[in-house]
């Protein structure tokens, strides 16, 4: 059967927003949630590489994101 693999970074999605300033931190990732939520058929699983905004990125973290995607045993990432 197949599976999907979610890779998670932060950012966009997973951001709590504390004042309207745009003061903020990236919090736990959602995506798990709003999957369960889908009630899909298919199995899925969730993977937090980071917690960080894209824009404090590095070529490091692109590394990392990259190594996990490339080892990734899942048909769907």
């Amino acid at each position: 059967m197949d599976s999907l693999h979610v890779i998670t970074t932060g950012g966009t999605i997973d951001k709590i927003y504390f004042d309207a300033k745009s003061d903020y931190h990236v919090g736990a990732p959602v995506i798990g949630d709003l999957l369960d939520f889908l009630d899909l058929d298919f199995p899925f699983t969730v993977e937090s590489v980071m917690r960080k905004d894209s824009l404090d990125m590095t070529d490091d973290d692109r590394m990392l994101i990259r190594e996990r995607v490339t080892t990734c045993s899942a048909s769907h990432i």
